[in-house]
């Protein structure tokens, strides 16, 4: 192949990416293509103009072109010959970038990214999560805490050993349930708080817990009657659930650990947000309230129990006797593990109760503690 009959004489050093040696060459434009010859006119190679680059800033006298980033081969050019080329090779001061420069910008923006999920995680969405809490409406709440209800009960009788034998027990009804709730509702009202109705579910399980959910929702098990030796422990057990209720603890809970989707599905009305708490159940049974949140729960049974005058000290004595029952807490579904009794707390039912009566009748307590054994249960 020859060159072209009148092509511009331009010089330059062309290096094939192949061997070693350089070679002085000839460069003109043909057809849009970057046109390299010998001295003898001989055709070595044609560079698409589009892909031609800048590998690096002109220097003094010199810079150096390349075919984009498909191979290795480079031509050096006087910069004052390059100007000739400019209007046909409209990407050439776009440099090729080294490794480096490409490098940078990657790590730097992955750090970025690693910043903001840590922000995302640690700091938008539990921040979000109080805000939603404290301003959902009553609707959206309802309905997590019925999802969170029916979860929490299925896993309650999967977890407990004997529900396979009575395969139609779930929920137990009858004189106890109610004496609980109107319980409930007094210490509610009391607080001020009459707002929303409460619904406290006797769950017939031997597993000693009761837990506070989104909706204004309380699950105690059978459990954690049979180890109560008298109402006041029941009933401070109530009071520090309808504290967590109270400071939307269980609803904060519930959309910091669902995360994005369900906050998001919340904000455009899927309050399921796309599916996003499916493990809310286990969630619900498996987290511990922080310090804080515990310690608000606890002034707040304290609070309203001796505004009623009924005795809060027995919840001291009765989680110390959970504690030799449960030794080193291996069960973390226990009442325990999701509402670790610390010495500090215990010493302040002791010392700020100031009650002394019983919040409940010896008839009321007598049906508490018949409830799952006298009462027809839901299947």
């Amino acid at each position: 192949m020859s060159a072209p009959s009148n092509p511009p004489r331009v010089g330059a050093r062309y290096f094939d990416g192949q061997s070693a040696a350089t070679r002085q060459v000839i460069l003109s434009i043909s057809k849009m293509e970057l046109a390299i010859h010998d001295e003898g006119g001989l055709l070595l190679a044609t560079w698409p103009c589009a892909d031609v680059r800048l590998i690096s800033p002109p220097g003094a006298d010199r810079c150096l072109l390349g075919l984009g980033r498909s191979g290795e081969a480079r031509l050096s050019i006087a910069a004052k010959n390059l100007e000739y080329f400019l209007p046909h090779l409209r990407n050439l001061r776009k440099p090729e970038k080294s490794a480096r420069e490409v490098l940078v910008p990657v790590l730097k923006y992955g750090a970025l990214a690693g910043l903001s999920l840590w922000l995302l995680f640690a700091v938008i969405i539990p921040q979000s999560a109080v805000l939603i809490a404290e301003n959902l409406p009553e609707e959206y709440e309802n309905k997590l805490g019925a999802a969170a209800r029916d979860q929490v009960i299925s896993l309650l009788i999967l977890m407990d050993p004997k529900s396979k034998k009575k395969p139609g027990k779930k929920i137990c009804l009858g004189k106890g349930s109610l004496e609980l709730d109107l319980f409930g509702h007094q210490l509610k009202t009391s607080a001020g708080r009459p707002d929303a109705a409460l619904r406290i579910t006797v769950v017939d399980v031997g597993l000693v817990n009761a837990f506070a959910l989104p909706g204004n929702q309380i699950i105690v098990t059978r459990g954690l009657i049979d180890q109560a030796t008298n109402g006041n422990e029941v009933a401070a057990v109530v009071a520090h659930e309808i504290g967590h209720l109270v400071y939307k603890h269980p609803t904060k809970v519930a959309l910091q650990q669902a995360g994005t989707a369900a906050i998001a599905g919340l904000m455009v009305g899927d309050v399921f947000g796309g599916g996003a708490i499916a493990a809310l159940g286990n969630t619900m049974l498996s987290s511990a309230y922080n310090r804080e949140a515990e310690a608000e729960a606890d002034a707040f049974a304290i609070k309203e129990m001796n505004k009623a005058g009924w005795d809060a000290r027995p919840i001291a004595g009765f989680f110390h006797r959970l504690a030799d029952m449960y030794g080193d807490m291996e069960n973390r579904f226990s009442l325990l593990a999701s509402h670790p009794l610390s010495e500090e707390r215990a010493r302040t039912f002791l010392e700020e109760s100031q009650g002394t009566g019983l919040a409940f009748t010896a008839d009321q307590w007598r049906n508490i503690k018949a409830l799952c054994r006298a009462s027809p249960r839901s299947g």
